[in-house]
């Protein structure tokens, strides 16, 4: 239902592509395997007595990578647990918070209000294999170290035993023990989340108590989305907590002046105005089409299926209102809806299509911050 109004396209290799190009695959398999190994994230242990076992699977996708100048595409592949076989995931502490959407509007007023700021980003690479390890996160939380085993996809054995160390690997014997809450598991967001607090706290960011994912100092601004960071800031300044936080994590991508993030496009402009919008995630959107909709009463209720793609369709219109302030009243009188009827429908493809055809961006002007705020107590309306 959520891909019948959301399209996105996600690059996974088809069975035919996997086949065409098996050389290339087989290549990036092994070069999964040995970053999980280069980040210490798991050890071989005997499947006797290995308790919490899951297993696992492959994601391949297309990648498009930059070489100097020449964008090519390569094949890119991610191990991932099946996290849902684990034992402990209903009594784990998942929480990861990123920052509220506000923030991302307040990140872009500061970039324009003060002269010399400019905006960017950080993407830190396989981000959920750099977290804290099982016993480093049982340390910081006071919580019973976890025991998390897995098996690898059917094939890899063959391609782990070629690499240094495990060459006596026998999947009828042996398993893995993850040592990090890695790709797949419910603790892997939070495990990754708390080192990077640590690492921000120490370069002097602070929490804000408005949002703690919104982390201020003295010329710098950041907004974090798990591994995806926004800042603003002096350029000296963004490339010096850039530095502190490769020096924990090792390799980022930097991107500077413009920039999409969690589907937010921002651009700073020659005269320091900073503008944000969400055109490519508007084109995402579908309004639904349904054989079950067409000629149905207004007032009647929609059937299951559209139903379900109402709430799919509603959600996603809800994300628009960090740069769609129009949409808001709309957006509200569509969640007091419980059960939707047809001419609800109706209204949220209206919504849609409107969103679609007359699409807007937020544009915060360069302005000189004073450093002065005026405020209003509620006694100020009583006249």
């Amino acid at each position: 239902d959520k891909r019948a109004v959301v399209v996105n396209e996600d690059d996974i290799l088809t069975r035919d592509e996997i086949y065409e190009n098996h050389a290339e695959v087989s290549k990036a398999t092994v070069d999964e395997l040995r970053t999980w190994l280069s980040n210490n994230c798991f050890k071989m242990r005997e499947l006797k007595g290995a308790r919490n076992v899951m297993t696992s699977r492959y994601v391949c996708k297309w990648k498009w990578v930059q070489d100097d100048d020449l964008w090519r595409r390569i094949i890119r592949m991610r191990l991932v647990l099946r996290g849902f076989m684990d034992l402990d995931a209903f009594n784990l502490e998942t929480f990861a918070g990123t920052a509220r959407r506000t923030s991302q509007r307040l990140l872009a007023s500061e970039a324009a209000c003060n002269k010399g700021f400019i905006i960017a980003s950080l993407d830190i690479d396989k981000a959920f294999l750099k977290g804290f390890t099982y016993k480093e996160l049982a340390a910081a939380t006071g919580e019973e170290e976890r025991l998390v085993c897995f098996k690898l996809p059917a094939g890899s054995a063959a391609i782990l035993r070629t690499i240094k160390g495990f060459e006596n690997y026998d999947e009828s014997r042996h398993c893995l023990q993850s040592l990090k809450a890695g790709t797949g598991t419910k603790d892997a967001p939070r495990a990754f989340s708390m080192k990077l607090k640590k690492t921000t706290g120490g370069f002097g960011l602070r929490s804000t108590s408005f949002d703690p994912e919104f982390e201020i100092m003295k010329d710098l601004r950041t907004a974090k989305h798990v591994d995806d960071i926004n800042m603003t800031s002096k350029e000296s300044v963004i490339d010096d907590y850039v530095e502190a936080v490769k020096e924990v994590f090792g390799s980022c991508k930097v991107t500077k002046h413009s920039f999409t993030n969690c589907s937010v496009h921002y651009e700073m402009l020659a005269d320091g105005s900073v503008e944000i919008y969400q055109y490519d995630y508007f084109a995402t959107l579908r309004p639904i089409v349904s054989p079950e909709l067409t000629g149905g009463a207004a007032n009647a209720a929609a059937t299951e299926s559209v139903a379900a793609q109402f709430v799919s369709l509603r959600g996603a219109l809800a994300y628009t209102t960090i740069t769609q302030a129009w949409i808001q009243v709309y957006i509200v009188a569509m969640q007091r809806v419980q059960v939707p009827t047809n001419l609800d429908v109706r209204r949220v493809n209206a919504v849609t299509r409107k969103l679609q055809r007359e699409p807007k961006k937020m544009i915060y002007p360069a302005m000189t911050f004073e450093g002065k705020i005026d405020l209003h107590s509620d006694s100020g309306y009583r006249r």
